[in-house]
């Protein structure tokens, strides 16, 4: 998985929808998990919810459980990030909380991806969690026609 020690790895994967980012990112997590990596694969959304869900009264796990379980993969699938928030003050928290993580896979490989490109992202996680995808991240663009308009009867 590492080319060097060192290496960090992380890939932001981004295009239109339908451009098969979410397949790339699995076929990947596929390869890696029968060489016996841990990888955990999910939406930002689903990853923001599980982080919401700790707020409720009687909830089995902290934050800090949710933040300890996504450290624990050898690579961590982010899948369309920019499409979670879906008011003004969840838009605010969700990009509070999309910094943490990020900030928290620093050093960790993570593949992210994403509908939104690199002059609209900034505006739909935010500066600062932009700000911190550029740190070793490979930024890879797939432009293909939507493959499900294939299926359309």
């Amino acid at each position: 998985m590492y080319k060097n020690a060192g290496d960090e790895t992380k890939s932001f994967i981004y295009g239109a929808a339908g451009t098969g980012k979410t397949h790339l990112a699995i076929s990947i997590a596929k390869i890696l998990k029968e060489e016996g990596f841990l990888v955990g694969v999910l939406t930002t959304g689903t990853l923001l919810s599980k982080i919401k869900s700790t707020y409720q009264k009687g909830a089995s796990k902290t934050e800090e459980d949710v933040f300890k379980d996504i450290s624990k993969f050898d690579l961590l699938i982010l899948d369309d990030l920019g499409s979670e928030a879906r008011s003004n003050d969840e838009f605010d928290w969700s990009k509070n909380k999309l910094f943490e993580i990020v900030n928290h896979r620093i050093g960790k490989p993570t593949i992210y991806t994403s509908n939104f490109n690199e002059l609209h992202l900034p505006t739909a996680i935010g500066e600062r969690v932009f700000s911190r995808l550029q740190y070793n991240n490979k930024f890879i663009e797939l432009i293909a026609d939507d493959f499900r308009t294939n299926f359309r009867s």
